[in-house]
């Protein structure tokens, strides 16, 4: 049991670790008189999250206690077949889809606080996939083909989808 990376444990077939982090924004604008200076602090994000694995496959839970729909990630990985040469692999749940490598990235390891405005405007959310990834790991080759039921296949931001559109994905 281990507390320096968040919680942890790791058992002969199962292991776990449960983090939590919270991003703050504060602003301080020093105006001239007779307008008062402003002080603000924004609360963007509290996340808490639990991942690891368990005979084989790997999982991960992620809650948002800023939001009101508060889960983020709910996904199960399976590594099919895992060699020297390759693997593959797959991943079915609620994640962040292959598409752009700044979305991909946890805030907690961004340059700045905030993503680009291109990344906002074309990476979308995270959608409920089911994923067929690998690597060819000599030449370094990673590969993914998803199905994903998201805002840009036609679900409002319920994540509801009447007209049973799919997002097809191929990175």
């Amino acid at each position: 049991l281990s507390h320096l990376s968040g919680w942890s444990y790791k058992g002969t077939n199962v292991d776990a670790t449960v983090t939590h982090s919270m991003q703050l924004r504060v602003d301080y604008a020093d105006n001239e008189n007779p307008t008062a200076d402003v002080l603000n602090v924004d609360v963007r994000k509290v996340r808490s999250s639990a991942s690891g694995s368990a005979y084989g496959v790997d999982y991960k839970v992620q809650n948002d206690w800023t939001e009101d729909n508060s889960i983020k990630d709910a996904w199960l990985n399976w590594n099919m077949h895992d060699t020297d040469e390759y693997s593959v692999g797959l991943k079915l749940g609620q994640y962040k889809t292959a598409f752009g490598r700044e979305f991909n990235t946890s805030y907690t390891n961004l340059e700045f606080m905030d993503r680009s405005n291109a990344s906002e405007h074309f990476s979308g959310t995270r959608s409920r996939a089911v994923t067929v990834h690998g690597a060819a790991k000599a030449s370094g080759l990673n590969w993914a083909v998803s199905m994903a039921n998201d805002s840009a296949a036609g679900a409002d931001e319920a994540g509801d989808n009447d007209h049973n559109e799919m997002d097809y994905t191929f990175s």
